[in-house]
C-alpha cells in the first residue's frame, strides 16, 4: 500500500470536506490587504507537515488535504481587487498538460493515488497562474515573497524545535543527517533552500537594524539546518541564490560585518547541538542514482511516445523492481514518454531563456535589480535540482508550487521585456 493510499485511508473524506470548506471561509473573510500574504505562509507550513511523521492525524490530514492550500492561494488571487497582468499565453500548456496526464496514469496498479497526484498538479498549477496574475508589479511580487516568508519563518521554528527539544531522537536513524520530526532530510531540506533565499533578500531590503538582524539570523539557522540534512543537492540548492545576495551584501561594509557576526554566532549554536552530525558525507560524490538513472533509460526505450499510457502491471511510482529515479525529466519520461516531456521540455527552455533575457537587461526594469539577480539564479538552481530530485513535478511540496509560479513569472517577464527592449531600441 502506498504512503499516500494510507493516508487517505486514515482521514475520512468528512474531515477532508470540512476542513476545506472551513479553510475556504477564513480566505473569504480575511482583509483583502494580507488575503494572499497568509494563504501562501497557509501553504507554506501546511504542505511541510505532510513531511512530519511524528505529527500523526494531522500529517495525514495535510497529505491528504495538499491540494486546499493550492486552491486557498488560488481564490485569495481570485479576490485580490485591482489589475490582473496578461500572461505569456504559453502560460497555459501546463493546465492543458496537467489534463492530458490523467490519460497516462488510467491503467497503472496505483490508478487511485496517482489520480489524486494529477488532480493536486492540476490545482497546483491553475493556482499558480491565478497568483501570477496578480502581480502587476514590485509590490505584487513582493506580497508574494512576503507570504512565503512569514511561511519559512513559522515552519523553520517548527524544524528546529525538533533539535532543541530532542537532539537524540532528531538523529534516531544513526546516519548522522537530521530526521526532524521522523522528516526524510532531502524532502525537508528543500524548506532551507527556499528560506535562505527569502530571508536573505529580506535581511538585504530590511528597513531597520531589529528586522534586518532577524532576518540574518533566520537565515543562518536555515543554513545550518540544512546542513546538517547532509544532503549535497540541498547545500549546492541554497548556495546558488545566496551569491547575489552576498555579492551585493559586500558593496555595504556595515551590512556585512553584522550579517558575518551573526551568522558565526547563529550555525555555531546550531551545529553545536548536533553532536552526532557527520558534514563529511558533503563532501563524497559517490551515488547510486547514476545507475538507476540508466534502469530507467532502458524501461523508456520500450515506451517512448506514450510512457505508461494503456500499460499494465506498471506503478506511476517507479518501475518494477526500482525504486523512482530520483531525477525529474527522467520521471516525466517514464510517466508519459515525449508526448509528456517534449512540452514541458519547451516550457523548461522558455522559463530559463526568459530569466536569462531578464536577468540580462535588470537595470531597464522597474524592479530591483538584486531580486531579479537572485530569483534568476533561483530559476537555475530550481532546474539544476530537477536532475536530482523530482520535487519540482510532485504536488505536495511548496517547492514545486515554487518552480510553477517561478516559470510563469520568467516566461511573462522574458516576453515583456523583450517587447519593451525592442518598442525602445536598447542593445
Amino acid at each position: 500500500m502506498s504512503t499516500l493510499k494510507l493516508y487517505l485511508d486514515l482521514v475520512p473524506w468528512w474531515a477532508i470536506i470540512l476542513a476545506a470548506f472551513g479553510y475556504t471561509m477564513i480566505i473569504i473573510l480575511l482583509p483583502s490587504r494580507i488575503r494572499i500574504q497568509c494563504a501562501l505562509a497557509v501553504m507554506v507550513v501546511w504542505l511541510m507537515f505532510n513531511k512530519l511523521v511524528d505529527l500523526g492525524f494531522v500529517q495525514a490530514l495535510s497529505k491528504a488535504t495538499a491540494f486546499s492550500v493550492y486552491y486557498g492561494v488560488g481564490l485569495a488571487a481570485v479576490l485580490q481587487p485591482g489589475p490582473k497582468r496578461r500572461l505569456n499565453p504559453l502560460v497555459f500548456i501546463y493546465p492543458v498538460m496537467a489534463v492530458i496526464a490523467f490519460l497516462y496514469v488510467m491503467t497503472v496498479t496505483d490508478r487511485d493515488v496517482a489520480l489524486v497526484i494529477r488532480f493536486q498538479w492540476l490545482v497546483l498549477v491553475v493556482s499558480a497562474i491565478l497568483l501570477m496574475r496578480t502581480v502587476t508589479d514590485h509590490v505584487g511580487l513582493m506580497r508574494v515573497l512576503t507570504g512565503l516568508m512569514i511561511g519559512a519563518a513559522i515552519g523553520l521554528l517548527v524544524l528546529l524545535s525538533a533539535l532543541v527539544l530532542n537532539p537524540a531522537a532528531t538523529y534516531a536513524r544513526g546516519l548522522g543527517r537530521i530526521f526532524p520530526y521522523q522528516a526524510n532530510p532531502n524532502q525537508i531540506g528543500l524548506m532551507f533552500c527556499l528560506s535562505v533565499f527569502v530571508f536573505g533578500y529580506f535581511a538585504l531590503r530590511a528597513s531597520n537594524i531589529t528586522t534586518r538582524s532577524l532576518m540574518i539570523g533566520f537565515g543562518a539557522i536555515s543554513f545550518g539546518l540544512g546542513l546538517l540534512t547532509g544532503s549535497r543537492s540541498v547545500v549546492v540548492v541554497m548556495a546558488i541564490p545566496l551569491l547575489p545576495l552576498l555579492t551585493a551584501a559586500t558593496r555595504r561594509p556595515v551590512l556585512t560585518v553584522l550579517a558575518i557576526g551573526i551568522a558565526y554566532g547563529v550555525l555555531s549554536w546550531v551545529l553545536g547541538m548536533a553532536e552526532e552530525r557527520q558534514l563529511q558525507r558533503l563532501l563524497s560524490p559517490t551515488s547510486e542514482r547514476y545507475e538507476l538513472i540508466g534502469h530507467y533509460i532502458e524501461v523508456i526505450k520500450d515506451r517512448p511516445i506514450f510512457g505508461l499510457a494503456n500499460t499494465s502491471g506498471q506503478s506511476s511510482g517507479g518501475h518494477v523492481g526500482l525504486t523512482h529515479p530520483h531525477n525529474a525529466y527522467i520521471e516525466m519520461l517514464y510517466l508519459g514518454g515525449l508526448t509528456l516531456a517534449v512540452p514541458m521540455g519547451l516550457l523548461v527552455c522558455v522559463s530559463l531563456g526568459g530569466a536569462f533575457y531578464t536577468w540580462r537587461h535588470r537595470h531597464k526594469l522597474p524592479t530591483d535589480p538584486v531580486l531579479i539577480n537572485c530569483l534568476a539564479a533561483l530559476m537555475f538552481a530550481l532546474y539544476f535540482h530537477g536532475f536530482v530530485n523530482g520535487t519540482i513535478y510532485y504536488p505536495t511540496y511548496t517547492w514545486s508550487f515554487v518552480h510553477v509560479f517561478m516559470s510563469l513569472l520568467f516566461m511573462t517577464l522574458g516576453i515583456e521585456t523583450f517587447r519593451y527592449v525592442k518598442a525602445t531600441k536598447v542593445v
